[in-house]
């Protein structure tokens, strides 16, 4: 079961990660078992790594997880603008009593 809830933090993770979440995207639920801050992290962390990205903090106690910079420049950026573009997550999870908070924020940076 706790393989399960690691799961689903771990899709909404992948969900948020390949949208434009501008400003952060929040996340609250209550899971039907509670889920561990630890449990979350190691998802988030798993999620991250499968979609490319190098992980720079990954804080279990705090709940903090991020990443370098990753670079997502496509051909078409390159030949078009010369320049690339280049993308960073953070997800910070919070858990009050019940409820588990994930705050994805994704960053941007062009380089033209």
């Amino acid at each position: 079961m706790r393989r399960l809830h690691g799961l689903l933090i771990a899709s909404v993770v992948a969900t948020a990660v390949g949208c434009s979440a501008y400003p952060p995207y929040l996340l609250t639920a209550t899971p039907d078992v509670p889920v561990d801050r630890m449990s979350a992290v190691e998802a988030a962390v798993v999620t991250l790594q499968d979609a490319g990205y190098t992980i720079t903090t990954a804080n279990e106690n705090l709940g903090i997880v991020t990443t370098d910079w990753m670079d997502k420049t496509s051909l078409g950026t390159m030949l078009v603008y010369g320049g690339s573009d280049r993308k960073r997550v953070s997800i910070h999870i919070v858990r009050t009593g019940d409820k588990l908070t994930v705050q994805i924020t994704k960053q941007t940076k062009s380089l033209l």
